[in-house]
């Protein structure tokens, strides 16, 4: 990488790190004909960290704005592909609508269910399922923001359950450890029975833990 583009990703890094999204998205327009000229890898990863650091203080559109630079050629990388996922979740928490945890690919969120069978353990066949993230654990309740897969459009919800009433209908033995703010979960409804559902827990992963918390809005 040359001098002259080490000071560009320097001065961007700096605008990032002390917050100045507006500043560092000015910088990257005034500047973009020099940027639109990459090829070199090496400048990808950069354009690659910068992104993240964007992401790390919940700029997504400046993150959006500077994966716009990464040339076509590179589209298919690893790194890149991540870093999509992780700015339309990010995306997702801005709308109200983070429902997924990072293992689920955007384009295949709504053609699940992704953790619930199909069937359930009395023979009833799955007729409704919601995608949900845990927002509050109290130490008798569970609220849960969540969002029915045939209405993914319509505005989520909160759901509220005694937290006696959330283990008892999980899948599988159940301790209050187990369940953590953040945690993403799915709500099966199996032959229209909505007295006893069925929530099944995503595996953890820290990272889907540093996804910002959804504000919940009910006119979303």
């Amino acid at each position: 990488m040359n001098r002259t583009f080490r000071t560009l990703f320097d001065i961007l890094e700096l605008l990032i790190s002390c917050g100045e999204s507006l500043a560092a998205s000015q910088f990257l327009e005034n500047e973009k004909m020099a940027f639109s000229d990459l090829s070199d890898q090496d400048i990808e990863w950069s354009l690659y960290r910068l992104a993240s650091l964007a992401l790390s203080n919940c700029e997504v559109a400046l993150c959006s704005q500077i994966l716009s630079y990464v040339p076509e050629a590179f589209h298919r990388d690893r790194a890149y592909r991540n870093l999509i996922q992780l700015q339309e979740s990010f995306r997702s928490v801005e709308e109200g609508k983070c429902f997924f945890p990072l293992t689920v690919p955007v384009e295949r969120r709504w053609k699940g269910p992704h953790v619930l069978p199909n069937i359930n353990s009395e023979g009833k066949i799955l007729t409704t399922w919601y995608a949900g993230r845990v927002d509050l654990k109290a130490f008798d309740r569970v609220s849960l923001i969540a969002c029915e897969a045939s209405h993914k459009n319509k505005p989520s919800k909160l759901m509220d359950f005694p937290i006696s009433k959330f283990k008892e209908w999980c899948w599988g033995p159940m301790s209050e450890w187990l369940i953590s703010e953040g945690q993403f979960v799915e709500i099966g409804v199996y032959d229209h029975d909505d007295k006893n559902p069925l929530i099944v827990l995503h595996p953890r992963r820290s990272l889907d833990f540093e996804l910002p918390a959804t504000p919940f809005n009910p006119y979303r």
